[in-house]
């Protein structure tokens, strides 16, 4: 048992808690994703969850190739 957190395996946040696994890298903001956290691949590149959801629909566009067109008017 921990002298700290008093339990096994530590709770988070504890001193003697192992440091996380990173599993790859964000392709958007660079940060390490770690085991547990939420995130996508696409087409091979790694994105937390939350950077997707602050994506504009422009730059989704990019990532799915496709395009926004705007419908011409007359």
């Amino acid at each position: 048992m921990c002298e700290y957190c008093h339990t096994y395996p530590h709770m988070p946040g504890c001193p003697n808690a192992p440091e996380p696994e990173v599993v790859g890298t964000c392709a958007w903001c660079e940060e390490d994703i770690i085991t547990g956290e939420a995130y996508a691949e696409i087409n091979g590149k790694m994105y937390h969850a939350d950077c997707i959801e602050d994506m504009s629909a422009g730059k989704l566009a990019e990532l799915f190739d496709f395009e926004i067109k705007e419908n011409a008017y007359g």
